[in-house]
């Protein structure tokens, strides 16, 4: 568990551990009991974010991460 807008725990390489973004494997996260959701697809370079709670707050809250095109 995170906290996306605080600081992330890094690797020895200055990388959070799990990428949220595809880097060539797929990465999924997911409330406990699935009702939102962040899949990463490597090959499609997309991420698709479900559920209205997440939803709503990427939009009023958007994580530093989301800033960048």
């Amino acid at each position: 568990m995170f906290h996306p807008h605080g600081p992330l725990p890094k690797d020895e390489y200055g990388d959070w551990p799990i990428p949220l973004f595809p880097n060539g494997d797929y990465y999924f996260f997911f409330q406990r009991d699935f009702e939102w959701g962040v899949l990463g697809d490597p090959w499609r370079k997309t991420m698709t974010l479900y559920g209205e709670k997440l939803l709503y707050h990427i939009e009023h809250h958007p994580p530093i991460i989301f800033r960048k095109a």
